[in-house]
């Protein structure tokens, strides 16, 4: 039997599965319906390049195994008033991929949720345009995918300084107040699109002023955590960070599709009384001083270079000193541009990636942009009362983009 070894970053994802389960979760909505059988016929081209969306997960060798071998294993069709959420996912005994397609409001909704074990949400992201490539082009011949590390490794300078060192363990607990369970208790994934006007002008301000759009979003989210949790000295939340932008220019072409995502762990002081400029000045400040020593090295590189010498026990270990599951989470999956993922013959009208499904009072908001809309998501387990403050969570993070468009 054929099997393929995961990367060494994939063991990271492995930590924690009592706490959240990992997988990458990936929406488009669109006018007009697909063409079925050419969707599936795509589906299998794309298994030709990844076959990993075909296998299961060993825990215990660090290897994907086939246990599917077609399409229709993997695609399902759905009524409008079902839900793709309630499916049962195993990554150690199914496959690592699941599609689904169904009318809704608008049109029509394709659902990626995929194992975070193989690949992280950027990767989900160019395997979908990759679908969307071999879907629009019947001919286009099969890629090889890179899973290689050293690739990125290779370009990035090992010795950043023990001085501006994070701990991903921090000993500091974020919260938040969720109302305890009375009722059913179910998977929602809830959405909150900030106005393009709004966002604009937000995007705008924060470059004028010398500050990253990431700041921004990073500093809303902090300043919505600090109004929770007023005694803590410092704000810790990891900052992941897609390590693809250290490949070559012609790497950068290539299939990149696995687990390259690391991670920053700033740790501010935010006051939710100050300005939203002093706060976001803050966030800029400690950033800069983690971009500029390359911080995020601590959470993987260790990993990464005694892959070859240590035995999966020792790497496990070492992936639980260094990475760390955070119950309150946060991450920026940046741009996903229309042209990259829109079928031939459709208009699409949204689009968004997010992580996995978290059981409150864990909580994480997943930011991108389409077309110059931000879209705010989190994937909540809970019950209605529940995803009712979930929903305020976002309500409040946005109000805190007003803040500073009002200063």
């Amino acid at each position: 039997m054929p099997s393929y070894e995961a990367q060494p970053t994939s063991l990271l994802h492995t930590n924690g599965f009592d706490k959240v389960y990992p997988s990458v979760l990936g929406v488009l909505r669109f006018t007009q319906p697909l063409d079925l059988s050419r969707l599936k016929e795509a589906i299998r081209r794309l298994s030709q390049s990844i076959p990993q969306i075909f296998c299961r997960y060993e825990i215990a060798d660090n290897h994907f195994y086939p246990v599917v071998s077609d399409s229709n294993d993997i695609f399902f069709v759905l009524e409008k008033n079902e839900t793709p959420y309630t499916f049962p996912i195993d990554y150690q005994k199914g496959p690592q991929l699941q599609v689904f397609y169904q009318p809704d409001e608008d049109g029509y909704q394709l659902t990626f949720i995929q194992s975070h074990i193989f690949a992280d949400g950027a990767g989900l992201k160019e395997e979908i345009a990759y679908l969307v490539d071999l879907y629009n082009d019947l001919t286009l011949l099969p890629k090889e995918n890179h899973q290689e590390l050293q690739a990125v490794l290779k370009n990035i300078p090992h010795d950043f300084s023990e001085k501006v060192t994070r701990s991903d363990t921090a000993t500091i607990s974020l919260e938040l107040p969720f109302p305890k369970a009375q009722e059913r208790i179910y998977k929602e994934v809830h959405q909150l699109v900030y106005p393009k006007e709004r966002f604009v002008a937000l995007h705008k301000k924060a470059k004028r002023q010398g500050f990253t759009l990431n700041d921004c979003l990073l500093t809303a989210y902090m300043r919505m955590l600090a109004t929770y949790n007023p005694d803590a000295k410092r704000l810790p939340l990891a900052c992941p960070t897609d390590t693809r932008q250290f490949l070559s220019p012609v790497e950068k072409k290539e299939l990149h599709i696995g687990n390259f995502t690391a991670r920053y762990n700033p740790q501010p002081t935010i006051n939710a009384k100050e300005s939203f400029t002093a706060s976001l000045s803050k966030v800029h400040t400690e950033m800069a001083l983690l971009k500029e020593n390359h911080q995020f090295l601590q959470s993987t590189l260790t990993l990464i270079e005694n892959y070859e010498t240590q035995s999966l026990d020792e790497l496990r270990e070492t992936a639980k000193k260094n990475y760390h599951a955070r119950s309150i989470a946060y991450t920026n999956m940046s741009t996903l541009k229309a042209a990259n993922y829109t079928f031939s013959g459709t208009t699409l009208i949204d689009c968004f990636t997010a992580g996995s499904f978290r059981q409150a009072p864990m909580f994480q908001v997943c930011f991108s942009t389409f077309e110059n809309r931000l879209n705010l998501v989190a994937n909540v387990i809970g019950d209605h009362t529940q995803q009712a403050f979930a929903d305020q969570l976002l309500q409040e993070t946005t109000k805190q983009f007003e803040l500073f468009l009002s200063e």
